[in-house]
């Protein structure tokens, strides 16, 4: 079987794209065309990967979309995984992570059950919480290092005590908490894969966590609806394994009838975007 990473890099070069397509199907604004069908949410996700499947690297789905429904959104997951084209990897955006026990429970339910490639995990509570989801053999833990969110500076971006002055004598030394994540991330990467999760709207630090954790394959939520800068975010993660994820900017976009062109279209014009920036320095 085939890893998340030769998976994605082969993804990434039979479709010449970095785009990740995150169907973050709420219920609740799904079109009227498809809520008369009997599992609604995954039909309008199908359409969506039907339509999508020749211009991504990569489907992130957001579990909460689906948990939140009980045992008929467990059912939408599970029929959203099947549609998706077995050359394509699939990320559970579930943001997961506990005590030891609790989080192989995690591991086993996105990858024995529902049978993703990769899943996102916060790092509070450091490797136990990590290790389970790295303990299963190629699959990839894409670490929360810097997020996209409003309020993500309220610990991300603390400063650590004596940091300033370890600054001085080091040009390496970690000083802030998302520096740490990352600088952690790496070490973890030795015991399974691990990658990143990083905001589109912090580009500015794109280049001071890679040189703390080079080669770690990097996952950028916040392009499209959340107003990501895609240039300033290209132009810094040039040269490494990053992938650019678009939920509602896709899958909701604005101003189509028919919300599969509508993906598709927006699908292609994030790619040529992205591909015409890396070709043009």
């Amino acid at each position: 079987m085939m890893n998340f990473l030769h998976k994605l890099q082969n993804a990434k070069k039979t479709n010449n794209s970095y785009v990740c397509v995150g169907l973050d199907s709420e219920f609740e604004k799904l079109p009227e065309s498809v809520k008369s069908y009997p599992d609604p949410q995954a039909l309008f996700n199908n359409l969506i990967i039907e339509a999508t499947k020749d211009n991504v690297c990569a489907y992130k789905i957001n579990s909460a979309f689906y948990e939140c429904r009980g045992a008929d959104g467990w059912k939408s997951l599970e029929n959203t995984v099947k549609g998706i084209p077995e050359n394509i990897p699939i990320i559970v955006d579930g943001k997961r992570a506990d005590i030891g026990n609790t989080s192989r429970k995690y591991a086993q339910a996105v990858y024995d059950l529902l049978g993703a490639d990769a899943v996102t995990v916060n790092p509070y509570l450091g490797l136990d919480g990590i290790e389970p989801f790295l303990n299963y053999e190629g699959k990839c833990a894409f670490v929360l290092c810097h997020t996209s969110n409003k309020s993500s500076e309220d610990f991300q971006r603390v400063s650590l005590a004596g940091g300033e002055n370890q600054l001085r004598r080091d040009k390496n030394a970690i000083t802030r908490l998302f520096e740490l994540v990352a600088h952690k991330a790496s070490e973890w990467n030795k015991i399974g894969s691990c990658g990143l999760v990083i905001g589109a709207n912090v580009p500015e630090d794109f280049t001071r966590i890679i040189d703390i954790a080079p080669g770690l394959p990097i996952l950028v939520p916040g392009i499209g609806a959340q107003g990501g800068d895609i240039r300033a975010v290209v132009e810094r993660l040039r040269g490494t394994d990053f992938t650019i994820n678009s939920s509602r900017g896709i899958i909701f976009a604005p101003g189509y009838d028919d919300f599969a062109e509508g993906a598709h279209r927006q699908t292609i014009a994030l790619k040529d975007i992205i591909n015409d920036i890396l070709a043009n320095r």
